[in-house]
């Protein structure tokens, strides 16, 4: 029964988190109206060049059609815009706009400083924990 409340518990604290840093819990001051799966998705295409829209998809778990909606509305918002591969001109590669790297940047400065606050609430030895344990979660996960 333990086993049930520890993991309850936990998917309650990461769904709270989750909230709190997702595009529209840092009060929409940071990604105006794009959803968490069109902040992953233009995240995603800044961290990898010559990116495909399947690409995408494959590491974020999406389904093709649903990358290419997704990548598509980015694209309509000026955040991305769609090229032909350098290696292989059947595939669309997705490039992050100037508009889309400046958005990126001030998520990251926004939620930076949010996470900065609530961190200098706890001390140094819990900050590592918490550090500790959140990258150990990431990679099993």
């Amino acid at each position: 029964m333990k086993q049930v409340i520890a993991t309850t518990s936990v998917v309650e604290s990461m769904l709270e988190i989750a909230w709190q840093f997702s595009a529209r819990g840092v009060d929409g001051a940071c990604c105006g109206e794009l959803s968490l799966a069109e902040f992953r998705a233009l995240q995603t295409a800044a961290l990898y060049s010559d990116c495909s829209v399947q690409q995408i998809g494959k590491l974020l778990d999406f389904t093709k059609s649903g990358a290419t909606r997704i990548v598509n509305r980015l694209e309509k918002q000026q955040l991305v815009t769609k090229v032909r591969s350098a290696e292989d001109g059947r595939v669309c590669c997705v490039q992050p706009t100037e508009n889309g790297l400046d958005l990126l940047q001030h998520a990251k400065e926004i939620t930076g400083e949010r996470l900065g606050q609530a961190l200098s609430k706890v001390s140094a030895q819990e900050q590592n924990s918490i550090v500790h344990a959140l990258t150990t979660l990431a990679k099993v996960l």
